[in-house]
């Protein structure tokens, strides 16, 4: 059984959890966190490493400054399976303030686990 930590402030919707079902073959146990990253890179960084620590896979909506540090770390996903979402960008007209719509489409990986 793999253990999935989902991190974000916006829920897993039932699409995304089947798919994730699909993906593992039914195996997995799926834990979901919202968290407020620090601002500071190497903290975000830190609060990643200490949230993980027990799973297997993990995947969320990361700021900026997260994925800065994660791509300095490669040993970060070779340990482990990590994913984000892909989701449908919303239009809007040129100065106005969209919508915020969080569809999802599919999972991205980002390592060939």
């Amino acid at each position: 059984m793999k253990k999935v930590l989902w991190i974000s402030r916006h829920k897993l919707g039932s699409e995304a959890i089947n798919e994730l079902h699909r993906h593992f073959n039914d195996f997995i146990d799926i834990t979901e966190k919202n968290i407020l990253f620090a601002e500071d890179e190497k903290q975000s960084y830190q609060q990643l490493l200490d949230l993980s620590h027990d799973y297997d896979v993990i995947g969320g909506v990361f700021p900026a400054q997260l994925w800065l540090e994660i791509l300095k770390h490669p040993e970060f996903t070779n340990q482990k399976e990590l994913f984000v979402v892909v989701s449908k960008p919303v239009m809007a007209e040129d100065g106005k303030t969209r919508t915020f719509i969080f569809d999802h489409i599919s999972f991205s990986k980002l390592n060939k686990s």
